[in-house]
């Protein structure tokens, strides 16, 4: 039988396109606002300056997802078609078609895209060439967009990328693309009682910058303020220097709660103080985080001596950072996370305390097995109560996660640690 020397997962999980680091390089001027309101603009920035954001996949298509009132004379027979989804209007889907200008067999280079959703693929810019990436390496190319979002038409930038690709659900290798946000929004502020540097950024790069962050970073839009007036966004260590706040009805920045609510276009802001209703969250002590879910209101838990304040609010739980002290007083640290069907149910009263709804942690080791071309990949999963599905992260230092192999008296046969890979 297999034992395993530590109750710990070495699963990893990989997504293509879903980490992906993109500048920002371009300007604006100011649009008219509300009372109230502050403006936002674009404004070139460091690369990192806001960290990462996610992109829009794009499948490949064979013909358009909409009709077209006017399309060019491809030079290839097989034409590869894409949707994008970007702002909020009735039609909101844009295509993009990629084409071979040496003829069929040459290779793609021509990028057709209905910049102004006109439903035609003849404007003077709407032509352009471009070069193959692949899984590994992006060669992007950065278009500008007229995206109706609100009530308003705003320049909206984004970066394109095809590539071949294939893999399980996708077995035949096709030229897949995706589409990523390359516009951010800035402006200036008055936060914790000073001014500061501010932006907004569409993390879901879908054209609009005021999606609440429903399901963790990357699934919605963010707010950052630059409280240490470093000129940097980064988010570092410590709730006094975070700038980075995911939207949503209330954020509390630098111990102060404020209603942020961004025009749709992301070009203008609303910054108010706010009062909203708090309860208490309590957790066992091996509980250090909690990440609470909601369609209107994220909730980012810290907990300190099994306590955490919450918005009041019905939520799913969506993932937990758990730490515990094995005999040689090692800290171990793992995290879990639940698909959203089976995501345990948590309501916060205002002024009420609610515990965490979850049973004695007892985990369950699963050794499996599975061929990938002339390599054997071994993995461990562990599976917790309620449908938690727990994992392993880098950060537990100098401890590795192992296996030992006994025979059937119970002899030790041989032993090993896993590496990362």
């Amino acid at each position: 039988m297999i034992m395993i020397s530590r109750p710990v997962s070495v699963a990893f999980l990989f997504a293509l396109g879903t980490l992906v680091a993109y500048p920002l390089v371009l300007r604006g001027q100011s649009p008219a606002t509300q009372p109230g309101e502050v403006p936002m603009v674009a404004e070139d920035c460091n690369p990192m300056e806001l960290g990462f954001g996610s992109c829009q996949w794009l499948y490949p298509l064979d013909s358009p997802r909409k009709k077209l009132a006017f399309e060019p004379k491809y030079r290839s027979a097989k034409p590869v078609y894409y949707a994008a989804v970007l702002g909020d209007a009735p039609d909101n889907v844009y295509t993009f078609v990629i084409d071979e200008s040496g003829g069929t067999g040459k290779g793609y280079d021509t990028l057709y895209v209905d910049l102004n959703n006109d439903n035609r693929l003849d404007g003077p810019d709407e032509k352009v060439p471009f070069p193959m990436s692949t899984t590994s390496q992006d060669h992007p190319v950065r278009l500008k967009l007229l995206v109706r979002a609100g009530q308003t038409t705003v320049p909206y930038w984004v970066s394109f990328t095809a590539f071949p690709y294939k893999d399980a659900k996708n077995p035949v290798e096709k030229m897949h693309a995706n589409l990523r946000n390359a516009s951010y929004r800035v402006g200036q502020a008055i936060i914790a009682g000073k001014m500061h540097r501010i932006a907004l950024a569409d993390l879901n790069s879908n054209g609009l910058f005021n999606d609440p962050e429903t399901r963790g970073i990357f699934t919605g839009d963010r707010f950052f303020v630059d409280l240490n007036d470093d000129g940097k966004f980064e988010d570092v260590k410590g709730d006094d220097n975070q700038s980075g706040f995911p939207l949503g009805r209330y954020t509390k920045i630098a111990g102060q709660w404020y209603a942020i609510v961004p025009r749709p276009g992301g070009e203008a802001v609303s910054i108010a103080p706010a009062t909203p209703p708090l309860g208490q969250v309590q957790a066992p002590a091996f509980v250090t985080t909690a990440r609470l879910i909601s369609p209107q209101q994220p909730c980012f838990s810290k907990f300190t001596d099994g306590k955490a304040e919450a918005v009041a609010g019905d939520y799913s739980v969506f993932s937990l950072q758990l730490e515990a002290r094995d005999k040689a007083g090692a800290v171990w640290m793992t995290s879990a996370c639940w698909s959203k069907d089976a995501s345990p149910a948590l309501t916060v009263h205002a002024d009420q305390s609610v515990v965490l709804p979850l049973q004695a942690v007892s985990l369950q080791v699963t050794p499996t097995v599975a061929s990938a071309g002339e390599d054997l990949m071994i993995g461990l999963q562990i599976t917790g109560v309620a449908g938690a599905e727990f994992s392993w992260p880098k950060s537990n230092p100098g401890i590795k996660p192992g296996y030992e192999i006994r025979d059937a008296q119970g002899k030790s046969v041989t032993s090993a640690t896993f590496e990362y890979g």
